[in-house]
């Protein structure tokens, strides 16, 4: 029974005790609390922290957007009872994202998030329908705690390399040092300095202390949220926000120029554009954090770090004592009402800063991005007093300038706009200058040059004493040193040691200008620079041991090889095989071994070199020294051609195939290009050497080795084009010859050369090119040689196929005083006899003719055209037997070759004509039937031909085959003018016959 009764009893206690312990159901929720200056809404996530997005809907509605499909894994929220709530209505669900409804439109909201507690706060108040009156002290008084955190652009810190300027900006790993804002006490006399006026003074690592004069809750670390906030477009558009104590009415300027000009007058301050500016090199940034530092020495370090204090700005005058003593006398006769709203505006103030500082802590922890959500946050909040509200725009100009330092040209609008609005809030504040430096880097990052010197000219003639007035030439030599344009590098980093010798970026002025008179060639000026530097910094090689190796590089090319060694062995000692050009030291150890008649230690060097970097243009470079067994860096065909004769262990070719390639910007890679082209041409890779030898030209046209590189593409062009013609690659010479239109004039310079390429453009079928070519040889300045007969066959054979015959009599008076040989002259002789013979000069021909009809060496075709004309001639005169001689030894050589058919059936009608005439017309018929197998059938030639022959059959009394020849034919072409006439014969035949039988 007692159990019984136990039981009853705690069951039910069991039940409730089971409805207290919470159920593992992951849900969202929302509550909402009434502060004394806002009402606050708090979204707690329990799987996942949305990334905070919200925006104003429309006038009486906040979205906050949450990712899709969040209620896949997250339960929607419950109901939350909002009537108490004078400016919430409801809390809603709509698909992915929570809609706050609002009570009335005057509603503006901040926003930020809690990450560590999975948290989204929204903070609401209520617009005021009239600005309140603020007064000296809560507008333009700074709190004492309030934080100027300045992520300026200090000098370039000392311990920088030579090689690339560290970021002017913090190291990631190293906690910014944020400086605080403090009231400016009044002047003695009774005038005060104006209450807008501060002074940034280092403020400690940790956050600092709270302010006498405002609330602030202490900061629990555990909840101390990352990324501190983000606005979400309050109810006044930024737009709307009050402007800043410099801004007048009317438009910004839109230009540079107008830039300049509204400075000048403390106007706001705008730039043009440059969004189409190409990407810059790599950069150091312009944005750091810290105060500005002191440019003293390394010794007077500490003095750097001391506190530093802003001057006031120039323009400014304190308020009179009579303006001071009527704010004291409104002061104490406040009425109760705005006693009130001043306090209340001050604990809104004292609220923002308080945000301000946990953004500064969050800065202080290298969280940027959250700082930036943050300064986001508080720059669009409409209420934002003027000293937090520039405090805030130029902290943000800043750090964006820092978050976008590897992407400046991507980010430039960003950036630039950041700037201008801090500039065009407070003209006249104490960080302007260090806005205008930024804004001339960023410029001068994305290459816009007109608009980077108008805002460094600006700095530089408002602010002339200001310290980042010695960046501007810093900033100048380091865009010309990217840019190639080592000249106008030199005249800037020059002019920041001789104008600002004491100004931090000098010693990396220094530096810059020893790189600068290096890549001139001024090695002399180098060393001089290098002293300096040595001298004045003695250990900052600790700090940059690049630095031994550069100036170990200008002591080994001015001569000073033992100060060079030192160098470059004490760089190497320290650094060994992790320094960036410990390839580059051995190598040049090994030079100057050598070039001390060390050779068994320069090749010890080189060894290790290759051993240790062999992908590394320094070992590369060891190498080649072994390869080539000494140093050729100024290398001729004829001492590389011995260097190449040797047994190669390295192959030269991948030696300078791999420098040439893969360092393309060393001082030996023209070198290298160079023996490469050699290479080639050594083993007859001529298409190769031609290539490589253009290469080296287009890029290095101005070098000292161009001629050599010429000389390398002439010779491998000339054997090249020689092998062509011995295997008969005719247009293999003429493609090689137009290729190089700068090669041609020289390689026509050698006769063989021009005479195979005018027989190429011969057996190209371009003739007119082969006689120009060819021309020189008679008409210029070549003397006759081994070379011109060969040229004098081409050309009066090119004349002669083209018919100009007027060109071939002047040819052969050109060189009538040559020495041409019996053979030569006879072709002269024909050429000269056949030009005349076309040109109806038959007489000057004819004497020509006899001495060549029986000239027995003649060649049998020339020798028949010879006697062809003589035969023609004697017919012509009627000197029968001559005649009859001449054309039967001429048709006689002509059928020899049967060359040319033309001259043969002219020979057999002479030989017809003739034998006809003399009656022997057996003969004649004999001639007369020769001629017509010559013929083509059914011709008009053919037909007139077949009809003289029946003429002489009859005249032989052979009526059949007289007979035969009409009817052919007649039957072959029925409408000729010979068919015609041969059936009248026949008809008139046929008469004469009836009439003989009636007869």
């Amino acid at each position: 029974m007692r159990h019984s009764i136990f039981a009853r009893c705690i069951w039910p206690l069991l039940g409730s005790l089971l409805l207290l312990v919470p159920l593992p159901v992951r849900a969202a929720s929302y509550y909402w609390s009434r502060q004394p200056q806002h009402e606050r809404l708090v979204f707690h996530f329990d799987t996942v922290m949305p990334p905070l997005d919200s925006a104003r809907t429309s006038a009486t509605e906040i979205t906050l957007r949450l990712p899709q499909g969040i209620w896949d894994t997250e339960s929607r929220p419950a109901p939350f009872d909002l009537t108490p709530s004078r400016l919430v209505a409801a809390v809603r669900v709509e698909g992915d994202a929570l809609v706050i409804q609002l009570r009335r439109e005057d509603v503006d909201y901040l926003a930020y998030p809690l990450p560590r507690e999975n948290k989204i706060v929204l903070e609401l108040t209520r617009r005021p329908k009239t600005p309140p009156a603020a007064n000296a002290t809560e507008k333009n008084a700074t709190p004492e705690g309030a934080s100027n955190t300045s992520v300026g652009t200090p000098p370039p810190p000392e311990n920088a390399s030579a090689a690339q300027l560290p970021p002017a900006d913090v190291p990631a790993n190293t906690t910014i040092s944020i400086p605080h804002l403090e009231i400016q006490p009044p002047a003695a006399g009774g005038n005060e300095t104006p209450a807008h006026r501060m002074r940034a003074a280092v403020a400690p690592a940790g956050p600092p202390p709270p302010s006498p004069h405002r609330v602030r809750s202490r900061i629990d670390a555990a909840a101390t949220p990352e990324r501190p906030g983000e606005v979400l477009q309050a109810a006044a558009s930024p737009a709307d926000a009050p402007p800043g104590p410099q801004q007048t009415g009317g438009e910004s300027p839109s230009t540079a120029e107008g830039a300049l000009q509204s400075a000048e007058g403390n106007a706001s301050v705008s730039a043009d554009g440059a969004a189409n500016t190409a990407p810059p090199a790599e950069l150091p940034a312009a944005a750091a954090g810290g105060t500005p530092e002191s440019s003293s020495p390394p010794e007077n370090a500490d003095a750097r770090n001391a506190t530093a204090k802003s001057t006031p700005p120039a323009g400014a005058e304190p308020p009179p004592a009579s303006a001071a003593a009527n704010t004291n006398a409104s002061a104490e006769s406040v009425s109760p009402v705005q006693s009130e709203a001043n306090a209340t505006d001050a604990q809104r103030t004292a609220e923002l800063e308080n945000l301000f500082q946990t953004i500064q802590e969050t800065l202080a922890r290298g969280d940027i991005p959250g700082a930036l959500d943050g300064l986001e946050s508080l720059r669009r909040y409409p209420d934002l007093p003027d000293h937090l509200r520039e405090e805030v725009l130029y902290t943000l100009a800043e750090l964006r300038m820092k978050e976008a330092k590897d992407d400046l040209a991507g980010q430039y609008l960003k950036v630039r706009e950041a700037f201008l609005e801090a500039l065009n809030f407070n003209p006249a504040s104490v960080r302007a200058p260090q806005a205008l430096i930024n804004l001339g880097y960023l410029n001068l990052a994305v290459g816009n040059e007109p608009e980077a010197k108008a805002y460094f000219d600006l700095l530089r003639r408002k602010y002339p004493r200001d310290f980042h007035v010695p960046l501007i030439d810093y900033y100048w030599g380091e865009y010309f040193s990217r840019r190639g344009q080592w000249s106008q590098a030199a005249d800037h980093f020059q002019a920041v040691i001789q104008q600002y010798p004491d100004s931090q970026p000098v010693l990396q002025s220094a530096v810059g200008l020893v790189r600068a008179l290096a890549e001139l060639g001024f090695w002399a000026k180098a060393w001089e620079i290098v002293d300096f530097v040595e001298k004045r910094w003695p250990r900052y090689y600790i700090d940059d041991p690049e630095f031994l190796s550069l100036a170990g590089q200008v002591a080994m090319n001015h001569g000073l090889l033992d100060a060079a060694r030192e160098r470059l062995w004490l760089y190497y000692n320290l650094m060994g095989d992790k320094g960036a050009s410990a390839d580059m030291a051995l190598a040049r150890i090994g030079d100057i071994y050598l070039r001390q008649n060390s050779p068994q230690a320069a090749k010890r060097i080189y060894e290790k070199a290759a051993a240790e970097f062999p992908d590394k243009e320094g070992g590369l470079i060891a190498m080649m020294r072994l390869a080539e067994e000494g140093i050729v860096d100024s290398p001729t065909l004829e001492g590389m051609a011995a260097v190449f004769d040797r047994p190669f262990s390295l192959r030269p070719e991948r030696i300078y195939t791999d420098i040439v390639t893969r360092f393309s910007d060393s001082p030996l890679a023209p070198i290298a290009r160079l023996k490469l082209a050699m290479w080639y041409l050594w083993t007859g890779r001529f298409d190769d050497a031609v290539a490589q030898g253009r290469r080296f030209l287009q890029d290095y046209p101005q070098h000292a080795l161009a001629s050599r590189a010429k000389e390398t593409i002439f010779t491998a062009l000339t054997r090249w084009m020689a092998r062509d013609a011995e295997e008969e690659n005719y247009r293999g010479i003429v493609t090689r010859f137009e290729a190089n239109p700068d090669m041609a004039k020289r390689l026509l310079e050698s006769e063989r050369l021009r005479l195979a390429l005018a027989m190429a453009y011969l057996k190209l079928g371009q003739p007119e090119k082969t006689l120009e070519i060819a021309r020189p040889f008679f008409y210029g300045s070549i003397a006759q040689g081994e070379f011109s007969l060969p040229a004098l066959d081409l050309a009066l054979a090119v004349l002669v196929d083209l018919g100009r015959w007027s060109d071939v009599v002047d040819l052969a008076s050109r060189v009538k005083d040559w020495n041409l040989g019996e053979a030569r002259q006879r072709q002269v002789d024909y050429a000269l006899a056949l030009a005349f013979e076309n040109l109806n000069q038959e007489k000057d021909a004819l004497a020509i003719w006899r001495h060549l009809a029986i000239d027995v060496d003649l060649p049998p075709t020339q020798r028949g055209h010879a006697l062809y004309f003589l035969a023609r001639a004697a017919y012509a005169e009627g000197e029968w037997e001559q005649a009859y001689t001449a054309a039967q030894e001429a048709l006689s050589l002509l059928l020899h070759k049967n060359s040319d058919p033309e001259k043969i059936r002219d020979a057999l009608a002479m030989l017809t004509d003739i034998t006809e005439n003399t009656g022997r017309l057996d003969e004649a018929l004999m001639w007369a039937e020769e001629y017509e197998r010559r013929l083509e059938p059914k011709t008009p030639q053919w037909s007139a031909w077949v009809y003289r022959k029946a003429q002489i059959e009859r005249r032989l009394a052979r009526e059949e085959a007289w007979r035969a020849s009409l009817n052919a034919l007649i039957d072959a072409a029925p409408d000729s003018l010979y068919a015609r006439m041969a059936r009248s014969d026949l008809t008139a035949a046929a008469i004469a016959e009836r009439l003989d039988r009636l007869q």
